[in-house]
């Protein structure tokens, strides 16, 4: 819908913004709807110290680790940053 209002206008700058958008919505929506699962285990040491020890994360039914929710949040606010760029230029 929004390429279709801007056709003809910033043709060459907002396709790849708008590429991002498209990302961070699909992912924002497994983030938001999905559950995020963290598995643990409690390891004991021989010197007596003991801990909690991550085992894995699922995000809904993909493993995920750190990085990927990193990644997905740094694209959320790529994403925002490119609509106020790209609604700037639309009202101007």
């Amino acid at each position: 819908m929004v390429r279709a209002k801007i056709d003809g206008h910033c043709d060459t700058e907002w396709p790849p913004a708008l590429d991002v958008i498209e990302r961070a919505i699909k992912r924002r929506n497994r983030v938001v709807h999905d559950s995020l699962t963290v598995g643990r285990t409690w390891r004991e040491y021989a010197t007596g110290g003991d801990e909690w020890v991550h085992v894995t994360t699922t995000l809904g039914e993909e493993e995920c680790d750190t990085d990927t929710l990193v990644n997905d949040l740094a694209l959320q606010q790529h994403a925002t940053a490119a609509a106020v760029e790209v609604l700037n230029c639309l009202t101007i």
